[in-house]
């Protein structure tokens, strides 16, 4: 990190940093680096990795001692100093990797290693004083959670309380976007959401229900308005398990099971699409069953290059060469033909070529050749 342009002085000054140096051995992590923070002020320091934003940080908390350089906070020029000075001062640092024991309470944490808990402030004071905290704050902890239960980004709430509570005018968060967490989930907003959606996909999927679902695009829209609805239903579900017993991960889990339910959707409508670009037969007729019923026609002699495909769901197509006995009514017998696969095997639209069997084979030969 290389030294920059001084931040403007907006109000009172609460940091100053001048010249700061840091070197490890040919590595140069800090050079001639200035940094004035206002008081009431938000700064992000940004860099790619390696570029020294944390030393900084550490050698401001006390963690590292600068090569050159000196810290003023709050009027006070701090020289040498720890990290247990550094809180002393009013300067506290929620470290990227947090400093918590698992098996303890949010209280017992907060009251761990802290000089004023203990003698004079009792786990009931702390449990008020964080309670108090996080409603200023709106960091919504709770002070008899266990810390193994809570997610990274509720851990880190508790390190701010516990900073606040130690009287820190400066809070330091180094890589504070590296433990992000999902959004902790509303029970009661998601609730109402999911019921107002179950009531809206409730009547779309009714009016989509009552459309001709044969066609492929009608299908297509009634089964993403149903999975809507089963998005909603297991969204409700979800919302009242974590208002009730504060499972969050219930809205997760609600989440694959609708994800299932899309992806079983998804396949049986490619599957009938790609059905009918293949030109297969449709799923309730058997070819075989139409050449026989063909076949067993008065005055029909032989059915042959017989093809029976689907051209939309619920619309089959028939092509067919039909021979039938020398002296009969070829245009008769296609009509009924097309009747009797109209009535039993529901295929309206019919490609039929009937023609007149011959009496005799007439046997074609090749030529002879003369012998030479």
């Amino acid at each position: 990190m290389a030294a920059s342009e001084p931040l403007p002085r907006m109000g009172r000054v609460l940091l100053e940093m001048h010249g700061i140096v840091k070197n490890y051995g040919a590595v140069r992590a800090n050079r001639s680096i200035d940094l004035i923070v206002g008081e009431q002020r938000v700064v992000g320091l940004l860099g790619e990795n390696g570029s020294g934003k944390s030393t900084l940080m550490k050698i401001l908390f006390g963690m590292i001692r600068p090569d050159s350089g000196r810290v003023v906070f709050d009027g006070t020029n701090l020289r040498d100093h720890t990290p247990h000075m550094a809180m002393a001062a009013g300067i506290g640092m929620i470290h990227q990797h947090f400093t918590l024991v698992d098996a303890m309470t949010v209280t017992e944490n907060i009251m761990l290693g802290w000089d004023r808990a203990g003698g004079i402030l009792k786990p009931a004071v702390v449990a008020s004083q964080i309670e108090e905290a996080s409603r200023t704050y709106g960091l919504a902890v709770s002070p008899g959670d266990v810390i193994a239960k809570l997610s990274f980004g509720q851990r880190q709430r508790v390190e701010i309380v516990k900073a606040i509570l130690r009287g820190s005018k400066l809070l330091i968060l180094d890589e504070p976007t590296s433990n992000l967490s999902p959004p902790e989930v509303a029970g009661g907003v998601v609730t109402i959401v999911a019921a107002v959606g179950v009531i809206v996909n409730l009547a779309a999927t009714w009016v989509l229900a009552k459309a001709n679902r044969q066609s492929l695009n009608v299908e297509g829209s009634f089964q993403h308005i149903l999975t809507d609805l089963y998005a909603f239903i297991g969204t409700l579900i979800a919302g009242v398990v974590i208002m009730v017993t504060g499972f969050v991960r219930a809205d997760p889990i609600a989440s694959l099971f609708v994800a299932m339910l899309m992806i079983r959707s998804g396949w049986v409508l490619q599957r009938k699409a790609l059905h009918v670009l293949l030109e297969g037969a449709p799923e309730d007729i058997v070819p075989e069953d139409v050449g026989r019923a063909m076949a067993g026609t008065e005055s029909v002699t032989e059915v042959h290059d017989l093809h029976v495909w689907d051209l939309a769901p619920g619309h089959p197509v028939l092509t067919a060469h039909v021979l039938v006995a020398p002296h009969a009514d070829c245009h008769a017998i296609r009509r009924r033909l097309e009747l009797m696969l109209k009535e039993r095997f529901h295929i309206g639209h019919t490609t039929l070529q009937v023609d007149h069997a011959a009496d005799e084979w007439v046997p074609i030969t090749g030529a002879r050749r003369n012998p030479r």
